[in-house]
């Protein structure tokens, strides 16, 4: 995977983390442009009380969420990317 390709998740989860409480892991499973600058990303979520939730979206301009608590996680993320590596956020 491209360094600014991994770059963008990065900051997209991070977004995510900003928007939504309770995350303990997120699994991305789309990324992609919608628009020419506006990056997106198609994520399923572990909760801190262990529901999956799956199907959510985020870019620098809106989200959707499916039953995720809008708020801010501020714990540590295990993160597995589009490319199957692992990383915490």
């Amino acid at each position: 995977m491209a360094a600014k390709n991994k770059q963008d998740q990065v900051e997209l989860i991070k977004l995510a983390k900003n928007t939504f409480r309770d995350i303990k892991s997120i699994k991305v499973i789309d990324f992609y442009e919608s628009s020419p600058g506006t990056k997106n990303i198609d994520f399923d979520v572990i909760t801190a009380s262990g529901e999956k939730i799956e199907l959510n979206s985020i870019s620098d301009s809106s989200y959707r969420n499916n039953g995720l608590n809008l708020g801010k996680t501020m714990t540590i993320i295990n993160v597995k990317f589009l490319d199957g590596s692992r990383g915490k956020v």
